[in-house]
């Protein structure tokens, strides 16, 4: 007999028009919820989401998952909307019919102590544990069977205010499985069209780009916007040509042009912000870039950097989730969160091919092995006991 297993996450990231809404935690819940639906050991997997509305869970994300469904799954899919109300009435309704329940947030995993005598299982995830958890969190840590973790970093960071809670089992994330089916196929989204294969890496055909791809936000300013636009005088006077391009957006724009405004004109001049950008746009900038830079010091886990090495890029990288996958000196250089340090990463790989083309082709064959959706299937599955 297989198990009955009930999801609870805060946001699958499904509108109700058939689009998705981009963002890491919206990622990782589909991820999760993909491979589940995979599985030939679940009787049965119910999906409560605190943001999604009811609609798009059963008549959207159900219809996307139904070609990958295993045989003879019974797939129960509950949206509540934005209502925390409604999430705690739905999870007391709908847990008895399911053996356990798998947190996919500290913050949902509160109504653990709902039905405290229930086996749960929990996943932490970036900076949401990067406190002191409160009594209801600290419970569902302690209970959780199997603790799981979205990086050794994330785990460190909530030891460090909560020494004496578990460690948890480490299980690397990938990006979405494919783009067919982030195409959208129920109502012909446009997030994922059709496209022309990325031409391949050969530094001395690319441009004279570095490229950052995250929020420009007041709160997360470890991601290190400040410290790259620091870095750029030392890079421009080594390299003239030598551009900057920040993809994002976020209440942080403003201070950070205010920040380029006050370089030098023929500084400021080699930085672009780009703000956000659709699909097809951001692909077309990994195509033409040379090098991927976001020396971030806290990150939960880095799937920009994933996407990075996907397309070919060698990665700058600095001491946090993201060494976990970026290899120094084999797939990138992981360096500290400095001007200077960041300014010679740079020139090193817009002046060096070889290197460049040599960390381009390791970070492809990593991202092959390592960070595939099947590959993060299989470990996930594997880490649960449903391989």
């Amino acid at each position: 007999m297989g198990r009955r297993l009930l999801v609870v996450t805060t946001d699958c990231g499904i509108a109700d028009e058939g689009t998705y809404r981009p963002g890491g935690l919206q990622l990782f819940s589909r991820l999760v919820v993909r491979a589940l639906v995979e599985s030939k050991r679940i009787d049965a997997l119910g999906v409560l989401s605190l943001c999604d509305s009811q609609r798009a869970m059963e008549e959207i994300f159900g219809a996307l998952l139904a070609p990958t469904k295993s045989a003879g799954l019974t797939l129960g899919m509950y949206g509540c909307g934005g209502s925390r109300a409604r999430l705690g009435l739905n999870y007391l309704r709908r847990r008895p019919a399911y053996d356990q329940a798998l947190f996919l947030h500290i913050n949902v995993a509160r109504l653990g102590i709902l039905t405290p005598f229930s086996p749960l299982a929990l996943w932490l995830v970036g900076i949401e544990v990067r406190r002191r958890l409160g009594i209801h969190e600290r419970f569902a840590v302690r209970k959780a069977d199997p603790l799981l973790s979205i990086s050794t970093f994330s785990t460190r960071e909530m030891q460090r205010f909560n020494p004496d809670l578990p460690d948890a089992r480490t299980v690397h994330l990938s990006i979405e499985p494919d783009e067919g089916w982030l195409r959208q196929a129920v109502n012909g989204g446009a997030n994922g069209e059709a496209r022309a294969a990325a031409p391949a890496y050969e530094a001395a055909a690319r441009s004279p780009a570095v490229l950052v791809v995250a929020r420009l936000s007041a709160a997360e300013r470890y991601k290190g916007h400040d410290q790259l636009i620091e870095a750029w005088p030392r890079v421009v006077a080594s390299r003239p040509d030598a551009r900057l391009w920040i993809v994002g957006e976020g209440d942080d724009v403003p201070r950070l042009r205010q920040r380029v405004g006050a370089l030098p004109a023929v500084v400021a001049g080699q930085i672009d912000f780009l703000g956000r950008l659709d699909h097809a746009a951001l692909l077309d900038r990994y195509a033409r870039a040379r090098v991927f830079a976001m020396p971030s010091t806290g990150e939960g886990f880095g799937l920009v950097f994933v996407e990075a090495m996907k397309a070919g890029l060698p990665c700058i990288a600095s001491f946090d989730s993201s060494a976990e996958i970026v290899k120094h000196l084999e797939t990138g250089l992981v360096v500290p969160q400095e001007p200077e340090a960041l300014a010679q990463a740079c020139i090193q790989l817009l002046g060096d091919d070889a290197m460049a083309n040599r960390f381009s082709a390791a970070g492809l064959a990593r991202y092959q092995t390592e960070f595939t959706y099947p590959a993060f299937r299989d470990r996930f599955l594997r880490s649960v006991g449903l391989d």
